[in-house]
């Protein structure tokens, strides 16, 4: 199979960690299945991604920003997807629903936990906020946190999450890695077009039914949304007033489950670029206001996941890695069964009894 996940130029961690978490958790991938597509970490479950592949495995996706698929290709094995609000999205049983596979990176090679006690406490951004032009360094260290770019290298970033005594993070997989390694997280939302459906849709997954998604700048936020709203309005009219295109069929969004007043901040390539201007320009009361209000949030109450309920996560995602490995042999099994037996297969850490 080939592997698919979000390639883009912005480094990020959670999306880069595929590139070695398949080779490390589900070696002989490659070598199951060829003309098969494997989806794995992220979210990437929306249409124009699917209509690029015939024959999709998905592993762990999951969704909740762009268009959802009207329809996915015949052969797709749905064999796990991240959470519950994926799974009704398309419509697939409960039992589809494990977690994101990134909750395992603790059983893998080289990447067990620290010996050393827990260190200190650290931030982690997302991606695009890292990448406004403001000193996040500065920010952190105003707010005593030390800051870790979600740019780094993907193994360098887990380890620093791994080794820290608390973790404030605005990525969600910095707060997907720190439960993995049993190390309390506090979720932030800073960006405007913060998406809080995949954050929900793992929350679910690991039976985290209090999770509390901070929101820094909320002001700033709302003024920013209404100056939208009052610039887009006479457009709209027009479209209201315009007769419908016969061609015009409904497009479905993931449900947003928004943070403020049921309103997301939706921005477009042209209003990212005049943001990062303006942040330019304030940079200072901006660094100021964000390390005081992330300074408050480090003192709330850090959220973690049940030590039975990660391992049987864990459990799970192995189990359907077996399965999966199961069903493509079955499909294009070697007469004399000699290169099966070859093929290199990570060991199961957990017992077979484990799986049932």
């Amino acid at each position: 199979m080939e592997l698919f996940y979000c390639k883009s130029p912005l480094p990020n961690f959670g999306d880069d960690m595929n590139a070695w978490f398949w080779d490390e958790i589900f070696p002989d991938f490659r070598t199951l299945a060829p003309g098969r597509t494997m989806f794995g970490i992220g979210s990437i479950l929306w249409r124009a991604n699917v209509e690029m592949f015939d024959d999709i495995v998905v592993m762990g996706s999951g969704t909740g920003v762009g268009i959802l698929p009207d329809r996915f290709p015949d052969a797709t094995l749905f064999q796990f997807v991240r959470g519950p609000r994926t799974a009704r999205e398309f419509g697939l049983g409960a039992d589809r629903a494990v977690s994101d596979p990134a909750c395992c990176t603790p059983l893998l090679p080289g990447m067990e936990p620290p010996r050393a006690p827990h260190g200190d406490p650290i931030f982690v951004p997302h991606a695009g906020t890292g990448a406004l032009p403001l000193d996040w360094a500065r920010v952190a260290d105003g707010a005593g946190l030390r800051l870790v770019s979600p740019s780094g290298d993907s193994r360098a970033v887990i380890r620093e999450i791994a080794g820290a005594r608390l973790v404030v993070t605005e990525s969600m997989h910095g707060a997907i890695l720190a439960d993995a390694y049993r190390v309390p997280w506090i979720a932030v939302a800073i960006k405007p077009n913060f998406c809080s459906f995949k954050w929900l849709d793992w929350a679910d997954s690991v039976e985290v039914d209090d999770l509390r998604i901070h929101s820094v700048l909320d002001g700033a936020k709302r003024a920013y949304a209404a100056l939208r709203s009052a610039g887009r309005w006479p457009r709209d009219m027009r479209a209201r007033l315009g007769a419908p295109d016969p061609q015009d069929r409904p497009i479905r969004f993931a449900r947003t489950d928004a943070l403020s007043q049921g309103q997301e901040y939706r921005i477009n390539g042209a209003e990212k670029h005049r943001l990062r201007k303006r942040a330019a320009r304030f940079a200072g009361t901006l660094e100021w206001l964000v390390a005081r209000q992330l300074r408050q949030v480090a003192q709330s109450r850090p959220r973690l996941s049940d030590d039975r309920v990660l391992a049987d996560r864990q459990r799970r995602v192995f189990a359907r890695i077996a399965e999966t490995r199961a069903l493509l042999t079955t499909a294009a099994k070697p007469a004399d069964g000699a290169d099966a037996a070859r093929r290199p297969t990570r060991p199961d850490p957990f017992p077979d009894d484990a799986h049932r």
